[in-house]
């Protein structure tokens, strides 16, 4: 299966560029705070790290996580929307608190 991650790199952020991508390892997750009405929380697994350059050549790096896009092959940068974190295997995160800690300031309205 072939990965196509040019394309949403050239629509999110064209100021971002992959200068790396290592796999990642079996139970890495990106985990989001699902909606305030709903409350919980989504994981979705990492497929690999990208070592990304923001700005011009030379700009700052940094190391992201990247998920397919549901229902597609395409790679998404984890860290947008309702992101909480990554979860790794034998994390002892309270995702679900960390989802209404996410969440207090909309409800506090």
């Amino acid at each position: 299966m072939s990965r196509n991650i040019s394309k949403h790199r050239e629509t999110i952020d064209t100021s971002r560029r992959i200068v790396q991508i290592i796999p990642a390892q079996p139970g890495w997750e990106a985990v989001y705070a699902l909606n305030e009405e709903d409350g919980g929380i989504h994981r979705a697994p990492l497929v690999c790290w990208a070592l990304v350059e923001s700005g011009a050549a030379g700009g700052l790096r940094h190391v992201t996580g990247m998920i397919l896009k549901h229902g597609s092959d395409e790679l998404f940068y984890a860290e947008w929307g309702r992101f909480l974190g990554y979860n790794y295997p034998g994390a002892s995160i309270d995702w679900e608190e960390e989802a209404k800690v996410y969440h207090e300031p909309y409800l506090s309205k």
